[in-house]
């Protein structure tokens, strides 16, 4: 699929398969011990909670995690027909730029040979040659997407494509070839 067939212009109302810039991918390495903060107009200490125990906190409990986070591309994933009905979070996919991959790795995403990958080809001055990666999953709230800028966002026939490629990754199911015609048809 060519950037002319992948992308449409984002509308007025934010909609799944809407592409964000600078969107933070918030990923949990180790579990976090007795960490120092400074905050802005507060002294440095210590952050403690539940957390630095050797248990779990109690299900429910709202903690701070410090955290590295990716701040990258992302793809919305939330459907359109629930963005209107979850005032506060959105579901979005981490886009990941391919200028980093080796020559094989590139060849197996362009070709859809990796699950996890669904390829974007480059769209000149707004997204380089990249891949949704469906192993970064992240919830943000709109407050990060309502002040990021939307370059793009993908086509009707581009987004069933991502879904059914989703759908594939986490089912891990093969379906009939037939299947993906009736998608590039319709």
């Amino acid at each position: 699929m060519d950037a002319s067939e992948c992308y449409r212009d984002p509308e007025q109302v934010v909609s799944q398969g809407d592409i964000f810039e600078t969107v933070p991918h918030i990923f949990l390495k180790d579990r976090p011990e007795h960490v120092a903060l400074t905050m802005a107009n507060k002294r440095a200490g210590r952050l403690v909670g539940e957390f630095v125990g050797p248990e779990p906190p109690n299900c429910g409990t709202e903690i701070i995690v410090p955290s590295p986070a990716l701040v990258g591309y992302a793809v919305l994933l939330t459907h359109s027909c629930e963005v209107d009905k979850d005032k506060n979070h959105r579901v979005i996919a981490l886009i990941r730029q391919m200028d980093r991959l080796n020559p094989d790795e590139k060849e197996a995403i362009r070709k859809n040979g990796k699950f996890a990958c669904f390829h974007l080809p480059p769209l000149d001055g707004k997204l380089p040659e990249s891949y949704i990666d469906f192993r970064r999953i992240t919830t943000v709230g709109i407050g990060w997407l309502s002040i990021t800028k939307r370059p793009a966002a993908l086509s009707e026939a581009a987004r069933q494509k991502m879904l059914l490629s989703m759908f594939l990754f986490f089912a891990r199911l093969r379906l009939d070839h037939d299947v993906f015609s009736a998608i590039e048809a319709g």
